[in-house]
């Protein structure tokens, strides 16, 4: 068996007395390169009108809110055959068509992969990734935190071609795993997973297809008997959570929510339940010093 390490961190709460006068801040910082009207040119021309620190605590929380929002999207629905793309926390939604120019789901999608797609909440339990022998068909799955870096990535290049089961482990998880299973460590414990798998032309789309159809999420507690049996059925009629109304649409970064006030609190949520890594100590601290993060340990 194999012991899995604890990862100690610190977690950061976000102080929101002063949303109102953060996000003015954020406009009157943006305003000047994003509609360069005269009036804001002459404003951030001013020697006197120095750019708010606030600006770049915004800049670093661009993509972990961003990222929240966009899981939150992606899983509001109860089972993965109800819309294309979008699956439950834990589930693979499974694209069974190639992208054309009016594909919007991925952003400049490649024209010969078919994408399979998931978020995971690892605050339960690890997931179980089983991908099978492609018999040598190139594949990726990069696997990346609630900050949008990846930290890890499953495919033909870095882990081969043949069969295989990975436990992804969030960071605060404690226990044993079966020796059966190779461990990826996540640093945070929502993440995303986009699957690529190469096409080799519109007649061979079929045949990856029923590749795509064999990798398999599995909760660690359901792993003994897929182990066993090869068999997993994910649940259906999920509970839908709404997606927060400001981030709705695509893409999700023109949404009015990218300019509110709730993005802090968005932030704060997001940093609370995903505490940055020790390489983010720097920004992090930036946040506590402009009074936006609380620390606690």
């Amino acid at each position: 068996m194999v012991v899995v390490p604890t990862w100690r961190k610190s977690a950061v709460i976000l102080g929101m007395k002063s949303s109102k006068l953060l996000f003015w801040a954020i406009v009157a910082g943006v305003a000047p390169i994003a509609f360069a009207t005269p009036a804001a040119a002459e404003m951030a021309a001013a020697p006197s009108r120095p750019t708010p620190d606030i600006l770049q605590d915004y800049i670093y929380g661009y993509a972990p809110v961003l990222m929240t929002a966009t899981r939150s999207v992606n899983t509001a629905v109860p089972d993965a055959s109800s819309l294309p793309g979008r699956a439950p926390i834990n589930q693979f939604a499974r694209l069974k068509m190639l992208a054309t120019p009016a594909a919007r789901l991925v952003r400049r999608p490649n024209a010969d992969t078919l994408y399979t797609l998931a978020w995971f909440d690892l605050a339960k339990e690890p997931i179980v990734l089983h991908v099978p022998d492609t018999a040598g068909r190139y594949y990726l799955i990069p696997l990346y935190d609630a900050y949008s870096n990846e930290f890890a990535s499953i495919g033909s290049r870095t882990t081969g071609n043949g069969e295989g089961d990975f436990a992804i482990v969030g960071p605060l998880w404690q226990g044993q795993l079966p020796k059966t299973l190779q461990i990826v460590s996540a640093p945070t414990d929502h993440v995303w997973v986009i699957a690529r798998t190469l096409v080799r032309g519109g007649p061979d789309l079929a045949n990856t297809l029923v590749l795509t159809s064999q990798y398999q999420l599995v909760p660690l507690s359901a792993y003994p008997q897929f182990h066993a049996t090869g068999d997993y059925s994910p649940p259906i009629n999920v509970p839908v959570i709404r997606p927060n109304p400001d981030f709705v649409g695509a893409p999700i970064t023109s949404s009015p929510g990218v300019w509110k006030p709730g993005f802090f609190e968005i932030l704060a949520e997001t940093a609370l339940r995903n505490p940055p890594s020790s390489s983010q100590a720097q920004q992090a601290d930036q946040l506590v010093r402009d009074g936006l993060l609380a620390r606690t340990s």
